[in-house]
């Protein structure tokens, strides 16, 4: 029976395997994290799409009504040719767009099977964007909450194989020796050896073949080299994680601000449109100052949709930043695990 002295070396080496190992499971889980941000972020574009085409469809009808007013109001001499060619201008523009937001849809869908592998894939959807994901933008995370990031546990694990090389390192400055049942303590030329002599007389001839010094040293320098770069990475990579979680926060409650005042834009178009069409009717209001509120109004109703879709796709980023961490979406929630 024989035993290898150096088990520290030995150690040293599986530490730095499973340390590389780990790292590269993390880099997986990124990826895995970064196609689930993907695969949600077109799902939920779609879903502000088909809202945008029913609000457009919806406008349609109205524009197709107000030239069939018109062209009456022209009949009866009280408005002119103009007006008419104005309002069916309007109505093919909004055609237009109900187009160009059929291509984008198509193009949305066909990026979203390709994410999900599946190109027959049928995609139902909600029928609002309005249905937020329950992740808290107005909370204050703790920085711990970062070593749930799939990269910092990578650059993390990285460092610590980069550790475990600067000990398999060091160890090249012990002797090699063997332990045998009958020949006792032997060098790794079959010599017996004094151990005693071995390890605290490193420049006795019988052990000066098993040292090649400069070379040692050269390695070390090397392995503590690439330990400093290593702890350089894990600080960049706990860095970038933080300017991303304190980004994906600044724009999920930019976006929810923005959203509440769009909110009052748009009950205020409505209002002015609903209004220029009463006075129409009675004769004080121009058919250019309806098509303008309509119109107003329009841009109103999809900015708001646009709105809610920036929401969802902040808390899309603030799932990124967190890691995708179930704990940081439970531990603001309060929902169960």
């Amino acid at each position: 029976m024989q035993w290898e002295i150096n088990i520290f070396e030995l150690m040293a080496k599986n530490e730095a395997a499973e340390a590389s190992h780990l790292s590269a499971t993390e880099a997986v889980h990124a990826v895995q994290i970064q196609l689930i941000a993907s695969v949600a972020s077109h799902y939920y574009t779609l879903v502000s799409m088909s809202e945008q085409i029913a609000i457009l469809k919806q406008n349609n009808e109205i524009a197709q009504n107000t030239i069939d007013v018109m062209e009456a109001l022209k009949e009866a001499g009280m408005i002119n040719e103009a007006a008419v060619s104005q309002a069916r201008t309007q109505y093919f523009s909004l055609l237009s767009s109900e187009n160009n937001m059929f291509q984008q849809i198509r193009a949305t869908e066909n990026a979203l099977k390709l994410l999900l592998g599946d190109s027959e894939f049928e995609i139902t959807r909600a029928s609002s964007i309005e249905q937020i994901l329950p992740i808290s933008c107005d909370s204050s995370y703790p920085i711990s909450i970062l070593a749930e990031r799939p990269d910092v546990k990578a650059a993390e694990y990285e460092l610590k194989a980069r550790i475990a090389d600067v000990d398999i390192a060091r160890s090249a400055f012990y002797p090699s020796l063997n332990i045998a049942a009958s020949l006792g303590w032997t060098n790794n030329i079959g010599e017996i050896v004094n151990p005693g002599q071995v390890l605290f007389n490193l420049v006795g001839s019988l052990v000066q073949p098993l040292f090649n010094r400069g070379q040692s040293v050269a390695g070390l320098t090397i392995a503590k080299a690439e330990q400093e770069k290593a702890l350089v990475s894990f600080n960049q990579a706990l860095l970038t994680a933080g300017m991303e979680l304190n980004d994906a926060l600044d724009a999920c409650q930019f976006s929810q601000e923005r959203s509440a005042i769009r909110d009052k834009e748009l009950e205020t178009a409505q209002q002015a449109y609903e209004i220029s069409i009463e006075l129409m009717r009675h004769g004080s209001s121009t058919s250019l100052e309806v098509l303008t509120s309509q119109s107003s109004l329009l841009q109103s109703q999809l900015a708001h949709i646009g709105d809610q879709l920036d929401i969802v796709q902040g808390q899309i980023n603030l799932y990124k930043a967190l890691g995708g961490s179930r704990d940081a979406i439970c531990m603001e929630t309060g929902v169960s695990q």
